[in-house]
């Protein structure tokens, strides 16, 4: 069996430079320690050349190995391979059987935010296997290659096959081979790396004005990914067909060129696609990297960046840099464009979190309403994000908002969320006024840097409000602030926002299909350790069925009772038309009243329907009167589920929220 014992590289973990030698080289001779392209040091098994060897003849398992019965899963999979562009074995455009078709700027070459692309045919690239992770003894996880017998070609050692004395993997018995371990001047013992050497075409992109040396090499890997996946978005390519590397560059520039290449060999004709639709594929970039919900500060995900065959890269991708510079670049390229906003954001929420976490200076904020709810891909609602806003050091009173509507405390679920939201920020030192909305066109958001100068604008319809689902959202072209400031509307006239007193509040979702724990100090916990003088609990439906009054049942038996306690439970009858396994008649759902009586006559219990039978349906209200050290307080409950959120057989997300309240509205729903 022969190898080719003459192919040699030295691969940088600094900058991704791959150093060939010369096929035909014995051993490569007076190797310095330092990178030739970026002149870091390299350690470990960097430091030194290693040979790759193409596996011509395949693979076999070993002859004694037998059939092993299917375990119904499939086994443990690590993607090993990896690409490199061979540079410096093709410099020339013009050697033989190559093309080279101009390079191309856009939007100029005058621009200093710029993206150049270049097609070329019959370029090598070669594929490595590097092997399965090993631990170094600074406990860095390294790719170790493989140790090969240069005679009879195994790479698999164990106790029976030890690397000293082996047998043929293609003979069942016979002689034992004794190597050596190694191929030409390296047969020591050193481990080779499998791999293949093949043309195609690629696209060479380079990026200026991204502010990134080419050190930084999950910046450039993350940029590559991220082109590769819009293109094949945008122009309907499939992804296995597409891949793509950097190449550190060796000028001056500091920083690394993104090639794109067909996965094919010889090419498929995609690259130059690419190329003349780069300024839209850019685009279509910022969009992908815009609309995923992953911590664009953290590593990317499989929505946007990751995929099985960069597995080697995924603790280096992170869209949050890429995005930021696609930005820059987008509004580049719409330079002279009429308008000086984008087009609608695909993710806007996320966009305008991201640009107010760079915030550094004074914020404001004109919209209609603001709404509660978690904002995709932020894992938060808008008062968090706008509460940590108010904690930057530049202080509170940086943050003026002015609302067009503000909903009162105890309406609803919703509004009472709102209402007690917009009071904390108050109490923070944040400037709430409210205007007449009335006539105006778009909600504004401005963002301003710490001299005061306009940094980013942003607007959408004063219809919409700012929640979860804010959308048609614009934001200002990068150094277009000022004609964005000049045709927005100005912002109205407005009025300080005066709230009563804040008093104790608490928020809370359940979700569907689960046990809740009641007495959880994020659901109820914080009223139920409190001794209980009275309860009115306000819900159509908690006497439909025995599984809702199962349900009411474990709510009273944890109350811890005072001896005046009295409990109301106001209710609906059910109807001809309810669903299966609710009570059928009056006199059926009569009977389980009774008897929830009897057995909570301790309670004080009395079950109330309406007069004439029937419910308005509505959110379900409980009202508690708490004695808290000797202090009657009053609380209101108010749930989307009703008790039966808090039960496993609840298939419905409850969102719930509780406060207090005076002692007059308790009055009024316990005398109804």
């Amino acid at each position: 069996m022969e190898f080719d014992p003459t192919n040699w590289f030295r691969w940088c973990n600094h900058c991704n430079a791959l150093e060939v030698w010369p096929q035909g080289t014995e051993r490569p001779p007076d190797v310095k320690p330092e990178c030739s392209t970026c002149g870091e040091l390299l350690t470990g098994s960097n430091a030194y050349p290693m040979q790759w060897i193409a596996p011509r003849w395949g693979f076999v398992t070993d002859a004694s190995d037998e059939a092993k019965e299917p375990r119904g899963h499939r086994p443990a999979r690590s993607q090993a391979t990896r690409s490199f562009f061979l540079r410096n074995l093709k410099d020339q455009d013009t050697s033989a059987g190559q093309q080279a078709e101009p390079r191309e700027a856009f939007p100029s070459y005058d621009s200093s935010t710029r993206v150049e692309g270049r097609y070329l045919s019959g370029r090598s690239l070669v594929v490595l296997n590097l092997g399965d992770f090993q631990t170094d003894r600074h406990g860095h996880a390294r790719r170790e290659g493989f140790k090969l017998c240069g005679k009879c070609g195994r790479v698999h050692f164990d106790r029976k096959n030890t690397v000293n004395k082996h047998r043929p993997p293609y003979h069942k018995s016979g002689q034992s081979c004794r190597g050596p371990i190694g191929l030409g001047a390296n047969t020591q013992g050193q481990p080779v790396v499998l791999g293949h050497r093949y043309e195609t075409d690629v696209l060479w992109v380079e990026f200026h004005g991204s502010n990134h040396s080419r050190m930084q090499t999950g910046f450039w890997l993350s940029l590559a990914y991220g082109l590769t996946n819009a293109a094949c978005q945008e122009l309907n390519i499939e992804r296995t067909d597409l891949e793509a590397t950097t190449v550190p560059l060796e000028d001056l520039t500091d920083r690394q060129a993104v090639v794109i290449y067909d996965a094919v060999p010889g090419g498929a004709g995609h690259c130059r696609q690419i190329l003349h639709a780069l300024p839209q594929v850019i685009r279509r970039a910022q969009s992908l990297l815009a609309g995923c919900d992953c911590d664009p500060d953290s590593t990317g995900c499989y929505g946007c960046l990751c995929n099985y065959q960069n597995q080697f890269a995924h603790e280096e991708l992170s869209r949050g840099a890429p995005l930021a510079y696609l930005g820059k670049l987008v509004d580049a390229l719409d330079t002279g464009h009429p308008t000086p906003w984008r087009d609608p954001c695909a993710a806007p929420a996320r966009e305008i979190v991201d640009s107010l976490a760079s915030a550094t200076g004074p914020v404001s904020l004109v919209t209609n309403q603001i709404t509660p709810g978690v904002l995709p891909g932020v894992s938060r609602d808008w008062f968090d994000v706008l509460k940590q806003l108010a904690s930057r050091p530049c202080g509170p009173d940086k943050l003026r908002i002015v609302l067009g509507q503000v909903p009162s405390a105890g309406s609803e679920a919703a509004g009472t969320v709102i209402y007690h939201r917009i009071a904390e920020l108050t109490a923070l030192g944040v400037k709430v006024e409210c205007c007449d909305g009335s006539g105006r066109q778009a909600s504004t958001l401005i963002i301003r840097d710490g001299d005061g100068a306009v940094q980013t604008v942003w607007k959408w319809p004063w219809s919409r409000a700012l929640g979860p689902d804010v959308d048609e959202v614009q934001r200002s072209r990068i150094g277009l602030e000022q004609a964005a400031m000049s045709v927005v509307e100005a912002e109205p006239p407005a009025k300080p926002l005066v709230l009563p007193k804040l008093r104790e509040f608490n928020e809370f979702t359940l979700e569907p299909g689960r046990r809740h724990n009641l007495f959880s100090s994020r659901l109820l916990g914080s009223l139920l350790k409190h001794f209980v003088a009275g309860a009115v609990v306000i819900d159509p439906h908690i006497l439909h069925s025995s599984q809702h009054i199962s349900v009411l049942e474990g709510f009273l038996q944890v109350l811890k009772i005072t001896p005046e306690i009295e409990v109301k439970v106001k209710t609906g009858r059910v109807r001809g038309d309810q669903r299966r396994g609710n009570f059928t008649t009056w006199s059926e759902q009569k009977k389980a009243a009774d008897d929830l009586e009897g057995r909570f006559a301790t309670h004080r219990l009395t079950v109330v329907f309406p007069r004439d039978g029937y419910f308005v349906d509505h959110d379900r209200v409980i009202y508690l009167h708490l004695k808290v050290e000797n202090v009657h307080r009053f609380y209101k409950i108010i749930l989307g589920q009703g008790l039966f959120g808090f039960d496993a057989a609840c298939r419905r997300r409850s969102h719930g929220v509780w406060f207090e309240v005076d002692q007059s509205e308790w009055n009024s729903n316990w005398e109804d």
